[in-house]
């Protein structure tokens, strides 16, 4: 009799998996999924980069974070990951309008995501609840330490002055930002580790 309802148990149970599948999410999301395309800088490659370089790069990785955080407020059910996307949002949107003018002053047209952009969106747009949050705040966290990078080499080697002021205030807003992901993070760790 043990042995019979044993079998019928696990055959319960394997039915149920079958037919509901659990996804499981990783115990200590920390870094981005090995499929997420991390915004990273060869800081070797700063001195060649120029003024306008700057700011076409700084443009559209900061034009990513804006509609990242939309997504997130649109995919995340958890009211944490909204609100901190809607506060990177909104640092964003103060980033993006500077940018958009200093690009302006200097000439230059608005420049268009790149295809490693709209890739990653377009992965990020794939996923909902849990699966969305511990792939957005990952994702976040290390595209702010590219960024991070990012713009304190530019600061080291430009010697315009409007756009020293400019990275160098962009850059206490990056790392107000890297740290509330970091905080998020913490928080989706202690969340349940499965979603159906």
């Amino acid at each position: 009799m043990g042995a019979a309802f044993l079998y019928f148990s696990t055959s319960i149970l394997l039915l149920v998996q079958y037919i509901v599948p659990v996804r499981h999410i990783s115990e200590n999301p920390v870094a981005p999924p090995a499929d997420y395309v991390v915004f990273t800088f060869d800081t070797t490659n700063a001195p060649n980069l120029g003024d306008s370089g700057f700011l076409v790069f700084a443009y559209c990785q900061n034009s990513f974070e804006i509609r990242a955080a939309r997504l997130a407020h649109k995919q995340s059910g958890d009211p944490k990951v909204r609100a901190t996307a809607l506060a990177i949002k909104k640092d964003h949107d103060i980033l993006g309008n500077t940018l958009q003018l200093l690009l302006t002053k200097r000439g230059y047209g608005l420049p268009q995501p790149t295809d490693e952009l709209r890739a990653k969106y377009k992965y990020l747009n794939g996923w909902m609840g849990l699966d969305f949050n511990t792939r957005y705040a990952t994702g976040n966290a290390a595209d702010a330490n590219g960024d991070i990078t990012f713009y304190t080499s530019f600061l080291q080697n430009t010697k315009d002055t409007e756009l020293k002021n400019f990275a160098s205030n962009a850059l206490t807003v990056l790392k107000a930002d890297k740290d509330s992901v970091d905080r998020l993070i913490v928080y989706i760790n202690t969340q349940p580790k499965t979603s159906w």
